[in-house]
């Protein structure tokens, strides 16, 4: 009897919630990521000062293309090809087995 009462006292087991495991990156990842953001880094300081404002004003300022123009005083189609030439060009360098 005390063996029975001896067992209901320790804490139940039960199996772990899967939303109590760590979602959160590991140190592989982390690691990957911190390098992925520096290329990134390295590809957009070889844009022009143009490209450079242009994806800034676009994708930090979240301005429509609109407003980056008439700030920049070019054309709606001037802004996307800067645009579209700044997204083009780190992307090659930045893609396995070429740029550099």
């Amino acid at each position: 009897m005390s063996d029975h009462y001896r067992r209901s006292y320790r804490a139940p087991s039960e199996p772990l919630d899967e939303a109590l495991i760590s979602q959160e990156a590991g140190p592989e990842e982390v690691a990957e990521q911190a390098a992925t953001r520096e290329d990134l880094r390295r590809a957009v300081e070889t844009l022009t000062d143009e490209q450079q404002h242009v994806l800034a004003m676009r994708y930090g300022q979240e301005l429509p293309i609109q407003e980056v123009a008439r700030a920049l005083g070019k054309t709606e189609g001037a802004i996307k090809q800067l645009q579209a030439r700044a997204i083009a060009a780190p992307t090659r360098k930045m893609a396995p087995g070429m740029g550099e």
